[in-house]
């Protein structure tokens, strides 16, 4: 069971390091567990990587198996469940991971695990590339009759789900980072008064004609 999503356990739990790097400042300034950053984390969780994942487990089943099981027609509950548990479980062990060392002050590993988890998940879609580059059913897949993923709906459905959880992480990443400071006007440096008015008979102007003032005699 484990083998069959390890590479989305991975890559979840790589996710959940990567918010916790990207709240650092703001989960070092704070000594509670459950902050606005956890909603943040829970909101991607649910209206993201959830319905990714159940889109996946129930329409393309043989495939998220890595055709290790036929799990075609027997998509269950139980099944399901404990794959939503697996993937969720492994997002908030990174970000619960990551910010424990952010407390602690080390982001030196936290920045190594990162690069770690990284490395594993391309290291694991570079073992599986022969099942996860092929689309079809269990039968298909162990008799070589299975399609190619850019001939099949398959690819493109892995594309627009892989720009689309990119982009989401993205959008919380940022909203997770601190705003910058604002400038304080008390400390700003005083603007320089204003030049005084030009005179009109020095400003070379032939249409100005200078004032001429005569003594009182």
């Amino acid at each position: 069971m484990s083998r069959t999503i390890f590479v989305g356990v991975v890559v979840t739990a790589w996710i959940g390091l990567l918010l916790a790097w990207a709240a650092r400042e703001k989960l070092a300034a704070s000594a509670h567990l459950w902050t606005g950053e956890l909603v943040a984390v829970a909101s991607l969780a649910v209206t993201v990587l959830w319905p990714v994942l159940l889109y996946f487990l129930i329409l393309h089943p043989d495939w998220s198996w890595h055709y290790l099981r036929a799990a075609a027609g027997n998509v269950t509950a139980p099944w399901v469940l404990l794959a939503l548990a697996l993937v969720t479980g492994a997002l908030f062990g990174g970000w619960f991971g990551g910010r424990a060392l952010v407390v602690r002050r080390r982001e030196d590993i936290l920045r190594w695990l990162l690069l770690g988890l990284a490395g594993l998940a391309v290291l694991l879609v570079a073992i599986l590339h022969g099942r996860l580059g092929r689309s079809g059913t269990y039968d298909e897949y162990h008799a070589g009759e299975a399609l190619r993923l850019g001939e099949s709906k398959l690819g493109w459905v892995l594309c627009v789900a892989a720009v689309g959880v990119g982009l989401a992480v993205t959008v919380v990443a940022r909203a997770l980072r601190p705003l910058p400071p604002e400038p304080d006007e008390r400390h700003a440096a005083p603007s320089a008064p204003p030049p005084p008015p030009a005179d009109e008979s020095e400003t070379g102007d032939p249409s100005v004609t200078p004032t001429i003032t005569r003594p009182v005699e």
